[in-house]
């Protein structure tokens, strides 16, 4: 048997090895990364649209208790 060289050998697999772990464990965080960010965009771009629709309906309500609604007229056409 023929062991001359067998420790350079060995020691290139697991430099190898450990390579291709590290290379795995990098595309993994960066996935995890990319998700959580468009997660949180998303969170961000789901509440503003709530806080427009409140707002758009507190608007609403403010301008039928008064009863000024000339831009709801223009909106939705005089019906009278």
């Amino acid at each position: 048997m023929n062991t001359k060289g067998f420790a350079l050998e060995a020691s290139l697999f697991v430099l190898l090895l450990v390579a291709v772990l590290v290379a795995v464990s990098v595309t993994g965080v960066v996935g995890a990364t990319r998700t959580a960010g468009m997660d949180y965009r998303g969170t961000r771009v789901t509440y503003a649209a709530e806080a427009g629709a409140d707002a758009i309906v507190a608007q609403l309500d403010v301008a039928l208790q008064d009863g000024t609604t000339p831009w709801l007229v223009a909106l939705i056409g005089d019906s009278g």
